[in-house]
């Protein structure tokens, strides 16, 4: 895995044994509902990022509802040919203060600019936005012994949203796979 060797790492080692599971590997403090890179006693699994390019900037349109001149804090943007307000993100509290960012269609704010003398915001999207926990489908495949083959490590590897390479084995043989929802492009 790519962890750096002389400094704390966020991983733990960790064994599941059980009414039908034998596992053990690597896991998240805290998070350690199944094993990131592991084996079972059938076959091991490891990954590694791949670094593919899921996250795309856009830049949206600032706009006022009653017609007037934007500002680079206007809260609405033009999408569809209409004024459309931002949804407004509530992540919580940081230190007692509230953490809240406005969203557009195209996902989170994450700086403004001018674009010919026009206030615009920027906005990035991720194609893995909002379905980070389907990626523990994969993970409880692989923990729960259920990629004995590389055909089912394959189908299993696939549910991985995140850009990761993996790679596989078993007694008979080897395996790798790719990971990533990758978004579809104009043009491509």
């Amino acid at each position: 895995p790519q962890l750096g060797y002389y400094y704390p790492q966020i991983v733990q080692q960790i064994r599941f044994s059980g009414a039908g599971i034998e596992a053990q590997g690597a896991a998240v403090p805290g998070m350690s509902l199944y094993i990131l890179i592991g084996r079972t006693e059938d076959y091991a699994w490891s990954l590694t990022s791949a670094g593919n390019d899921v996250r795309d900037v856009f830049v949206e349109l600032l706009c006022e509802p009653d017609g007037s001149e934007p500002s680079r804090g206007s809260l609405h943007y033009r999408f569809n040919g209409e004024c459309m307000p931002f949804e407004i993100f509530d992540a919580g509290l940081l230190n007692g203060n509230p953490v809240r960012y406005p969203v557009s269609v195209h996902g989170p704010v994450i700086g403004t600019a001018t674009s010919g003398g026009r206030p615009v915001a920027l906005t990035r999207k991720r194609s893995t936005f909002g379905r980070d926990g389907l990626n523990l489908a994969a993970l409880r495949d692989m923990t729960e012994g259920d990629a004995t083959t590389p055909e089912k490590f394959f189908a299993s590897a696939n549910k991985f949203g995140f850009t990761f390479n993996w790679g596989y084995l078993n007694r008979e043989t080897t395996a790798f796979f790719s990971s990533g929802r990758l978004p579809k492009r104009a043009g491509g």
